[in-house]
């Protein structure tokens, strides 16, 4: 309630229009716990109103009673009062407690260091330490225009399959990570190959079943296989691979991966001792 609302009060009060100022206070207290209060003394002013004009009451005893329903209504203005203050106190409590919230949860976003942060684009990794290396726990999948590909131009699967590289797109996909981020070496591949031999649930095996896309463009075997660069050159222009089939689990180093193939691409980086 405003401050020209106690003064538009006072004087209803003073000329005699007790009925008027609590019409008023009945509007501002609507869906309020002083609601209930505003009703029973507007109960309370009728029946006075009522019994003195049917001779029950003198006009003295009416005065007496009156002052005291004008107190009241004083009071409750003034309760009314501090309620609207103190609703409008904790509305900006709240406020506050929800912007603290956000901030939190965004610099955690941020700043936790659980997770390995893309700042190019700002994805979040997780990832694996084996042996003397930090994976990432899934395939990347940072936008390289001309250089990677969403499987079947259908980018939902990249979220959980990552994207599609060629050789060069690859290296720079993994560099671009940060300090000491880069493609795997075909030894390295084998090491993770015996690793994902023993332990395929500890790195979901079936997030490796990125697909390929061959030298025409044509997009295979999503789910059904998956092919990983590694950074060590094979005869003539090929590369190093590992090849893994999602229906028997079979995981095999292959030396004939073209530079323009689409394949998935695992990250790597030496732990520092």
């Amino acid at each position: 309630m405003k401050k020209e609302d106690f003064q538009e009060i006072k004087k209803l009060i003073a000329s005699g229009k007790e009925n008027l100022a609590i019409e008023h206070l009945l509007r501002k207290s609507a869906r309020t716990k002083i609601e209930n209060d505003v009703i029973r003394l507007s109960n309370r002013y009728q029946k006075l109103n009522k019994e003195f004009l049917n001779g029950l009451i003198t006009k003295e005893s009416r005065d007496v009673e009156l002052n005291t329903i004008n107190s009241a209504i004083l009071n409750i203005e003034g309760r009314l009062w501090s309620t609207k203050k103190r609703s409008k106190s904790g509305r900006f409590a709240l406020l506050l407690l929800v912007v603290f919230l956000i901030v939190f949860l965004i610099s955690k976003s941020l700043f936790d260091d659980s997770d390995l942060l893309d700042f190019r684009d700002g994805k979040r990794y997780k990832t694996t330490i084996i042996n003397d290396l930090e994976w990432l726990s899934e395939n990347i999948s940072f936008k390289i225009n001309d250089d990677s590909w969403c499987y079947n131009n259908m980018c939902k699967t990249s979220n959980r399959y990552g994207r599609l590289y060629n050789f060069e797109g690859a290296l720079y996909a993994c560099t671009g990570l940060g300090e000491g981020w880069r493609l795997p070496t075909k030894q390295e591949l084998v090491s993770l190959k015996s690793y994902l031999e023993k332990e395929q649930n500890s790195m979901n095996f079936d997030n490796f079943l990125g697909g390929e896309m061959g030298l025409d463009g044509t997009f295979l075997y999503l789910k059904e296989n998956g092919i990983l660069w590694s950074s060590t050159r094979s005869k003539g222009d090929y590369i190093w691979a590992m090849y893994l089939h999602g229906d028997s689990k079979l995981i095999e180093i292959i030396d004939h991966g073209a530079k323009t193939y689409g394949y998935s691409c695992r990250c790597v980086k030496n732990i520092k001792n």
